[in-house]
């Protein structure tokens, strides 16, 4: 067989050559590869754009929602300042315009909001907020922020394109926005131990004297001891018992062989969900033992504020007892001693609880529990201090 010439191979090899070229001429002439370009580069400019919004916008609404839930009357009537101060904080150029901040804001003793009330006249797309607000909610912040840059006239409020400018003549850039909601409420979860009105109402002067907020170390005057268990008194076997507000009271106040402890969550939790009714652990020994000791060691040496349900009314024994719930404080645990769960001193004060009592020392405050578990709506329960903060839309 004639063997093929190398010339000839050669030239049926080469009759491709400048294909691809001809075809990326082609592309690039009707603008098809510009477009596919302008469609990657500027929509992921407007995606990476919006995140650097939103986070502003979540950054702006929990700074000022902070600020009304722990009563700073003048940032939460003014929020300006703060506003732009977390928007332009989490912009690469640091320059972000606030739209606004608006929500409902009613401090205690208050009558009116501090806050402007949301008009709602926006748009339904990716720049509103979404969803609505939980149940129970006693407050929200709404933040929306927005495109700017530094440029002059309309421009300056607009996202410039790399490349669809030259594809759509004209076309000087879009005002790309966010939106997001931050709401407060009574929390729904308590630690599993409780205290009646009375003690509450006596530990701060009727509701009306709380410590300062962590972190803010609060003097040794603050520090309360909460009893949940009488020893013997003075040790010596006289009978000298315990005797505070929670200790007496008319019929069906107590509950008979309970000492405080109350029904957890679950098998994994230090705390318990609070309806109107909730259940006392029968027996003087805590719940969850190994869980509920790294949860009161962790809470102790952190000063983290937690909520303690308030009962105003016990009713029944054991198993068939039952709380009326009245409220829900803020508590920062300084000590304890308390069965299973060990004995040690306050980090305040460095008192113990004595003649083998068994309380919780610490001090009431108003401040937010980050601790509590969240289901996606607040409680019903008044709050006496206690407040969830969370991100809702």
């Amino acid at each position: 067989m004639p063997r093929m010439k190398r010339g000839v191979r050669l030239f049926g090899r080469r009759r491709d050559a400048g294909g691809v070229a001809v075809i990326v001429g082609i592309l690039l002439a009707s603008g098809v590869l510009l477009g596919m370009t302008a469609l990657v580069v500027d929509v992921g400019q407007l995606y990476a754009e919006r995140e650097e919004l939103q986070s502003g916008a979540d950054g702006v609404a929990t700074a000022v929602a902070l600020d009304c839930v722990k009563r700073n009357v003048t940032k939460c009537d003014e929020p300006g300042a703060t506003a732009t101060k977390y928007a332009n904080a989490n912009a690469k150029d640091s320059l972000t315009r606030v739209v606004t901040v608006c929500g409902d804001a009613v401090l205690p003793g208050m009558s009116t909001s501090l806050l402007d009330a949301c008009s709602g006249s926006y748009p339904d797309n990716l720049t509103n907020c979404i969803g609505s607000l939980p149940p129970n909610t006693r407050g929200y912040v709404e933040a929306r922020t927005a495109t700017e840059r530094n440029a002059s006239g309309a421009d300056r409020f607009l996202l410039p394109p790399s490349f669809a400018q030259a594809v759509v003549g004209g076309y000087s850039g879009t005002a790309v926005g966010a939106c997001s909601r931050v709401a407060w409420g009574s929390p729904r979860t308590g630690i599993a131990i409780t205290f009646c009105t009375a003690e509450y109402l006596t530990a701060t002067s009727n509701g009306l004297n709380f410590a300062p907020p962590p972190p803010a170390t609060p003097d040794e005057s603050y520090e309360r001891k909460l009893v949940t268990q009488a020893g013997n008194g003075n040790g010596n076997g006289n009978g000298n018992n315990y005797s505070g507000p929670c200790s007496s009271g008319p019929s069906g106040w107590d509950v008979p062989g309970d000492f405080g402890f109350t029904d957890p969550m679950n098998a994994d939790s230090c705390e318990t969900l609070l309806d109107q009714v909730y259940y006392p652990k029968p027996g003087n020994g805590a719940p969850n033992v190994q869980t509920c000791r790294d949860f009161f060691e962790y809470v102790r040496l952190n000063r983290i504020a937690v909520g303690i349900p308030i009962f105003k009314l016990a009713t029944g024994s054991g198993n068939q007892g039952q709380y009326e719930l009245e409220g829900i404080a803020a508590f920062v645990i300084t000590g304890y001693s308390l069965a299973n769960l060990g004995d040690v001193p306050s980090t305040l004060t460095g008192d113990s609880c004595a003649n083998n009592e068994k309380c919780l020392l610490g001090y009431f405050t108003n401040a937010v529990t980050p601790l509590a578990e969240w289901d996606g709506q607040f409680g019903s329960a008044p709050s006496f201090g206690a407040t969830v903060v969370k991100t809702v839309g």
